[in-house]
Order: C-alpha cells, then sequence, then structure tokens
C-alpha cells in the first residue's frame, strides 16, 4: 500500500518525504524497487545518533509520555545503513538547524 501510495504521488510530480524508523532487513527490498520506479532525484539521510542522545532528545518531545526509554530500545535496534550510494549520514553533532539547512540544501527544497 505504501509503495502504491508513493508511486501515485510521484507519477503526479509530488515531491514525497517518506520518514520513519525503516529497518533495512525489512525495507530494502522495497527501497530497491521504488529507487527502480523512480530512479533519479532520490535522497536517503541516515541519522547516526546514539541510544542516549536519542533518549535525550526524545524527553525534549510532546510525544514523551506516549513511549519511554524501553518502548525505543526495541526500535533502536533495527537502525541500520542502507548502503545506497546516495545515502548521507547526520551525526548527533549537527544541530536542528544545521541539518534541516543540509537536507534542504542536498535535495534541492532551499530554492
Amino acid at each position: 500500500m505504501m509503495l502504491s501510495d508513493i508511486k501515485l504521488a510521484l507519477d503526479h510530480g509530488c515531491t514525497v518525504i517518506l520518514e520513519g524508523i525503516l529497518s533495512m532487513t525489512s525495507y530494502k527490498e522495497f527501497f530497491a524497487n521504488l529507487f527502480q520506479y523512480h530512479p533519479e532525484s532520490n535522497y536517503m539521510f541516515y541519522f547516526d545518533v546514539s541510544f542516549p542522545e536519542t533518549v535525550r532528545r526524545h524527553a525534549t518531545r510532546a510525544k514523551s509520555k506516549e513511549f519511554g526509554e524501553t518502548d525505543m530500545k526495541e526500535w533502536y535496534k533495527f537502525g541500520q545503513k542502507s548502503n545506497f550510494d546516495f545515502e548521507k549520514i547526520i551525526t548527533e553533532a549537527s544541530t536542528l538547524d544545521e541539518t534541516v539547512a543540509y537536507i534542504l540544501s542536498t535535495t534541492g527544497l532551499d530554492t
């Protein structure tokens, strides 16, 4: 369903931003299919953030009461780089403003 929705949006000239905790163990084939269908202007960003920093950042969010560190440990272990050649790594040293500016400039969405 998600792949067909993305393809439909792309077919109509939309910019698609897919965000989430997507395990490459489960989603590698999904992305390979998507990038074969849409081979140009694809960007992938991996946030290389330690678990303690992830927990610290989560505590600042409004959703911090909805789930906690125990839940996050289950999700965190699935984080892994895709190794697609266009994947960009963003480290935990990057501030929010730096990260947003980097993504916008890399994708051309800053114009």
